[in-house]
């Protein structure tokens, strides 16, 4: 949100009236605020690229959804939603169901829904089986062994990664807010020193 919106929904929270394009006169309002971002707008207001007035004003309930990666248990939930709205009756076969379970969803819930509605009806009157599936998102796999080339910084922040993710179940959020860092962070340092997230070791 740009600088002169921010002021401008500031001011509509702050005075609880609008003046519509055109007009001098304001019309009062009774709002509520739903917001959503994937943005750490605490951090970007202390770096004053959010203004924190405006964070103070939006600030209510705070639920913090966690991806679909996280919540494997709400698949079968969405799998069968989408199913039922682009091919009501459709099943999943075993292999299509653990792929599907198993998969990395890095886009989380419209991605799934999208893959699925596909396959669906690539499927048409038979159980959606995994040759049905296309691009499904895998997990990244652990590459083998510690590379020579790791020099003892990132040799001991791998044992740390590793700890955390072994004491945190693997669950990233967890891991971010344990070492002070971003998320982003925590998902580079994995990949760089070849870490599986699910199998920590």
């Amino acid at each position: 949100m740009p600088p002169a919106a921010q002021a401008a929904l500031l001011r509509v929270l702050a005075e609880r009236t609008v003046t519509p394009v055109g007009d001098e006169r304001p019309i009062a309002v009774d709002l509520a605020v739903v917001s959503a971002t994937h943005r750490d707008l605490a951090a970007m207001a202390g770096a004053t690229t959010f203004r924190s007035d405006l964070l103070a004003r939006l600030r209510g309930v705070a639920l913090r959804i966690p991806p679909l990666r996280e919540r494997r248990e709400d698949i079968g939930a969405f799998v069968a939603r989408t199913l039922a709205r682009v091919a009501p009756g459709a099943t999943l076969q075993v292999d299509a169901a653990r792929q599907v379970l198993l998969a990395g969803w890095p886009l989380n819930v419209r991605e799934l829904e999208h893959v699925v509605a596909a396959a669906a009806l690539r499927a048409g009157a038979r159980a959606v089986a995994a040759s049905d599936l296309e691009g499904v998102p895998a997990l990244p796999r652990a590459a083998p062994a510690q590379p020579l080339e790791w020099s003892p910084a990132d040799a001991a922040l791998r044992v740390r990664l590793v700890n955390a993710l072994a004491s945190h179940g693997g669950n990233i959020s967890a891991v971010a807010r344990e070492l002070g860092r971003d998320r982003k962070q925590i998902h580079r340092w994995i990949t760089r020193l070849a870490i599986d997230a699910r199998d920590p070791r």
